[in-house]
């Protein structure tokens, strides 16, 4: 994988990225729905109940 000619040794930690993703909208209702749907298409099954149990014990739903 590259990005703009530079070459990664590894692919990108996507879990994390949700993760990431999910602190900054946590407070809006509809971008959290929309990037958990997104999660949950894009990442493994055993990487979205990852992210689903962290989801739960982090914020109230």
């Amino acid at each position: 994988m590259a990005l703009n000619g530079i070459p990664l040794q590894h692919e990108p930690d996507r879990l994390r990225e949700f993760q990431t993703l999910i602190r900054h909208v946590h407070q809006q209702p509809t971008q959290m729905r929309r990037a958990l749907r997104l999660a949950f298409k894009e990442l493994p099954v055993d990487e979205a109940q990852t992210l689903r149990d962290w989801v739960e014990r982090r914020f109230s739903l």
